[in-house]
């Protein structure tokens, strides 16, 4: 019990109980939508591809969302598309990471892909 709580009290004293790191963990900087091709024949594994226009559509959405209760994933007012020069890949970004996981994955779903992913 003692060892307990003088750690709590270095904890609070040292910031790491209110770092970003940990109440943040799941809201995220970068995301895109995904579909799943099922592995048949001889590949190995599920194929895992981007899909542009569900990335668009959801960002869009989340963009224009509010959910009202004031948490950081419950609106997106920074959600922009970029689209990568090389390969056309589309990702929706937040630099103020109000972007939640689970947020979006359903808006990825409702915008027709399989999932959304994020990093």
């Amino acid at each position: 019990m003692q060892f307990s709580a003088i750690a709590l009290i270095l904890a609070a004293a040292s910031g790491i109980a209110a770092s970003p790191a940990l109440t943040n963990r799941n809201l995220h900087v970068s995301t895109w939508c995904a579909d799943v091709e099922k592995a048949i024949g001889f590949k190995e594994g599920d194929q895992v591809t981007e899909n542009n226009d569900a990335t668009q559509k959801a960002c869009d959405f989340y963009r224009s969302y509010n959910k009202g209760t004031g948490l950081q994933q419950d609106s997106c007012p920074d959600c922009v598309v970029f689209t990568n020069q090389k390969n056309g890949f589309k990702t929706c970004a937040s630099a103020g990471r109000h972007i939640g996981g689970n947020e979006w994955n359903g808006f990825c779903k409702n915008a027709g892909a399989y999932m959304g992913k994020v990093s």
